[in-house]
């Protein structure tokens, strides 16, 4: 799998795009580098896109750890952090559904899941209908 994000600094939005098969150790590295990047925010919305998703790990010990450690790399004590699923697909759905419960059980964390680019640029207040519309201008940081 693959996972790169960009922090989208003139829309205060972080943008990560997953591709193939999603496994949880890659899902931890890439919420730690974004951790430590300097233009990290925790008040940041989070827009995953799930469109170019292939499959998921299975073993449901890797995921409920690695569910475990997330929000000490994406959530600060008092801090809302709003995440916006992009799910187009059946399977896109399954796993954001899984997300989005284990992100509402955080008492800072807010989840919706969009269907379609639209929606999901929609929910987090932007103007743009498209993501490829959004990185004009963004420093890709991963």
């Amino acid at each position: 799998m693959s996972i790169s994000f960009q922090i989208l600094h003139d829309r205060g939005v972080v943008l990560a795009k997953l591709t193939g098969r999603v496994l949880m150790q890659d899902c931890l590295s890439a919420a730690a580098a974004y951790a430590r990047h300097p233009e990290a925010r925790p008040t940041q919305p989070l827009l995953i896109d799930l469109s170019a998703v292939t499959g998921h790990e299975t073993d449901y010990v890797k995921i409920l750890q690695a569910m475990a450690r997330l929000p000490d790399y994406l959530w600060h004590r008092g801090t809302e952090r709003l995440v916006v699923c992009l799910a187009p697909h059946a399977l896109s759905r399954q796993i954001s559904a899984a997300a989005a419960r284990a992100i509402l059980e955080i008492p800072e964390g807010i989840a919706r899941i969009a269907q379609t680019e639209a929606d999901a640029l929609e929910i987090l207040g932007l103007p743009e209908r498209r993501l490829c519309d959004l990185s004009r201008g963004s420093a890709r940081n991963r």
